[in-house]
């Protein structure tokens, strides 16, 4: 995590958008797909200053509930996220491994990342980045 920090802060030294995204104070046993996407989209919304406030926020999930959570998070990263954010972003998510502990498959996600992955030759993807770390604990 330290390494973390210090990549964070030369990161935004040189004026790339940074956020971290915590995935174990989103993984516990009683978490649901639906929560567990929803907690993602306010970490980057609220990390990024997008949409106002948490009602707004939620206003903007809920009015998109006919599409699975991974198709809202997506339409969050590229109709506000990317247009809303100037230059490269990159996320970190932390503690990665926590994922295994949830009683749902994390598939779409990680589809969702290689799919932005795979759009990289797009302007707004072109200086978007995801970077996973794991617990030191994990083995």
């Amino acid at each position: 995590t330290s390494l973390q920090n210090r990549t964070m802060a030369r990161l935004r030294s040189e004026g790339i958008a940074c956020t971290t995204i915590y995935c174990t104070s989103l993984s516990s046993s009683t978490t649901t797909l639906e929560k567990w996407y929803t907690g993602i989209a306010y970490t980057l919304s609220q990390s990024f200053g997008l949409l106002g406030s948490f009602s707004d926020f939620i206003t903007w999930w809920d009015e998109r509930c006919s599409l699975s959570p991974t198709q809202r998070l997506a339409d969050l990263i590229e109709s506000v996220l990317l247009p809303s954010v100037p230059g490269a972003i990159v996320i970190f998510m932390d503690e990665i491994d926590s994922l295994l502990s949830l009683s749902f498959p994390t598939d779409d996600f990680f589809a969702l990342i290689r799919d932005c992955y795979e759009k990289r030759s797009q302007d707004q993807l072109s200086t978007s980045y995801v970077c996973f770390n794991r617990s030191r604990n994990a083995l």
